[in-house]
């Protein structure tokens, strides 16, 4: 069965509807794998403990038999993940808020079933409160909140507080949650690393703040790197790849911290990135706007580089230093995981990279 944005399903068709909506943007997307769903839900929500964010939790909602809802921040996160229009995603939401207002009230009918005396005599019996009535349901979702560092969360959020809210009010409060949680994500900047911060953390560690939208598209040159050069671990964005990577120039007295992305694809990728570098294990971000973040096309088929006077530094002896960089599909509201390059040491009269260490 097929709603236009004016319908409403009959009842007991609008969970069935939102699934078989997902399904069909799942299928758009080109059947994106379900363990990389899983991944970037996990991602988005890491430290919030939210429960249904697991391949076989996308697989019940996505199957119009099954019966389980997606929380609503999960689902305007699918949504984003399969490039669902703005239209589409206020649907998705409207037949949520029916279907899980359908739910509680056919929890709350069999709650009163179960709490009544058998009747003397046959009585009819009503599933759901009238019109006018006021019904439990959910309360709107929290808006998408920063993924915290291990060091400094406080502990797991706290959950959602149901309480008793009009029916007639529930797509207001719909409404409020959509525009809490894309204010959250546009009035958020570019988090930026303290230049003094004194060392250099584990890796997989998050930036703070969900990620902003970039302000500035750069251009990247045409790769591969040349030269004296080493990277760090290849990590996956989409169907390309990307590495972060210190060069050597002029004997040791400049220093270059790029990124390599390597599109295969046949089509441009556009991610978002940020390129910073490390000195003798203080983390300090590249001149804007690679230190803050851009927005960056990768023609089908080839391999991009950050230009040279993206992030050159004069090299100070004796010191070490590396690239670090982060990247991430356009669509993302979180960073992903950093990677750095391997590290070259640079002494009075020479240097070494750390695969050339005894």
């Amino acid at each position: 069965m097929t709603t236009n944005m004016c319908e409403t399903p009959e009842r007991g068709q609008t969970r069935a509807e939102l699934a078989r909506r997902i399904g069909a943007a799942w299928t758009r997307s080109g059947c994106l794998a379900q363990e990389r769903i899983e991944a970037r839900l996990k991602r988005r929500f890491d430290g919030q403990k939210k429960r249904g964010l697991s391949d076989s939790s996308f697989n019940r909602y996505k199957d119009p038999t099954a019966t389980a809802l997606p929380d609503p921040a999960v689902l305007i996160a699918l949504a984003q993940i399969f490039h669902v229009d703005e239209a589409e995603t206020k649907e998705w939401t409207r037949l949520l808020d029916l279907a899980r207002a359908e739910e509680r009230r056919r929890r709350a009918a069999r709650g009163r079933r179960a709490s009544s005396p058998a009747p003397s005599a046959p009585v009819a019996t009503q599933d759901a409160p009238g019109p006018d009535a006021s019904v439990p349901v959910e309360g709107p979702p929290a808006p998408v909140s920063p993924a915290p560092d291990a060091s400094t969360s406080s502990g797991p959020a706290a959950p959602a507080t149901d309480a008793p809210v009009p029916r007639r009010g529930r797509r207001l409060h719909s409404a409020v949650a959509i525009a809490a949680i894309t204010a959250a994500a546009l009035a958020a900047g570019w988090a930026v690393s303290d230049p003094s911060e004194p060392s250099l953390p584990g890796h997989g560690a998050p930036l703070e703040g969900p990620v902003g939208p970039a302000t500035v598209t750069a251009t990247a040159s045409l790769g591969p790197m040349t030269g004296d050069y080493r990277c760090g671990v290849v990590r996956a964005v989409a169907w390309a790849d990307w590495s972060a990577c210190t060069q050597v120039l002029d004997d040791g007295n400049t220093v270059r911290f790029a990124l390599q992305i390597n599109n295969p694809g046949p089509r441009a990728l556009t991610v978002r990135a940020r390129l910073s570098w490390v000195r003798s294990r203080g983390i300090r971000p590249c001149p804007r706007p690679w230190g803050n973040g851009v927005r960056l096309t990768v023609p089908a088929g080839q391999v991009a580089i950050t230009p040279l006077a993206a992030c050159a530094q004069h090299a100070d002896r004796p010191r070490a230093y590396q690239a670090m960089a982060w990247v991430i599909e356009s669509s993302d509201m979180s960073w992903g995981t950093r990677e750095t390059s391997q590290s070259v040491h640079i002494q009075a009269d020479a240097y070494q990279w750390n695969d050339q260490l005894s």
